[in-house]
C-alpha cells in the first residue's frame, strides 16, 4: 500500500470515527407535544395513550390550567421545545403568578437553575431522554402528586384525615420550597 492509499485509509477512518461521535446526537429521538403530554398523564397515573384524551385529562383533572391546555391542544402534532416544556412544567407546579407571566428564557432559566431542566435556548428542542429524566425528578413528581390531591377539607371528616392532610401540605410545601428565589 503506498503513500495514497494510506492517507486515504487514515482519512477514511477519521470520517467513520467522527460519524461514529457525532451520529448518536443527531439520532436522538425529538419529543413531540404530544408524546410529551401522555408520558405527563402517564407519570400523573392515567394511562391514556391518544395525545387529545390525554391532555383533556390534565385540564379536567387540574393538573394543567386551562388557558395552557388551550395553548398546548394548537401544537399536540408539534415538537417540543425548551421553552413550551418550562411553561408546562411551571404551570403543574403552580409557582408564582409572576413567573408564569415572564419571558420564555427566564422560565427555562429558572428552572434550570434548580436542576429541573438543562439551560439552554427557550426554542431548543427536548429528547424523549431528557423528558424521561424529568418526569422522574422527584420535585416534579412531588409536584405532580400534589397537583393531584384536591385540598378541600370538611371539619367533620377532618380528624380522620389529618395525618393524610398534612402530607399532602408539606409535600406540597416542599415543592414550592424548591422553586424559592435564592437568597442573595
Amino acid at each position: 500500500m503506498g503513500v495514497r492509499g494510506r492517507i486515504s485509509a487514515v482519512l477514511l477512518s477519521v470520517f467513520l470515527l467522527g460519524t461514529l461521535t457525532f451520529t448518536p446526537i443527531a439520532l436522538a429521538q425529538v419529543e413531540t407535544v404530544g408524546s410529551f403530554v401522555v408520558k405527563l398523564a402517564r407519570a400523573a397515573g392515567f394511562d391514556i395513550p391518544v395525545p387529545a384524551d390525554a391532555l383533556r385529562t390534565l385540564v379536567e383533572r387540574g393538573i394543567i390550567s386551562r388557558p395552557l391546555g388551550n395553548v398546548l391542544s394548537r401544537y399536540l402534532g408539534s415538537e417540543l421545545t425548551r421553552g413550551l416544556l418550562a411553561r408546562t412544567l411551571l404551570d403543574v407546579m403552580r409557582l408564582d403568578a409572576q413567573l408564569v407571566r415572564a419571558p420564555t428564557q427566564e422560565m427555562v432559566n429558572f428552572l434550570a437553575q434548580r436542576g429541573i431542566i438543562s439551560a439552554g435556548p427557550a426554542g431548543s428542542l427536548i429528547t424523549a431522554e431528557e423528558v424521561a429524566s424529568i418526569l422522574a425528578n422527584p420535585t416534579v413528581a412531588a409536584a405532580i402528586s400534589a397537583a393531584l390531591v384536591p385540598v378541600v377539607v370538611v371539619p367533620v371528616v377532618a380528624a380522620p384525615v389529618a395525618p393524610l392532610i398534612i402530607a399532602v401540605a408539606a409535600a406540597a410545601a416542599a415543592a414550592g420550597a424548591a422553586f424559592a428565589p435564592a437568597s442573595p
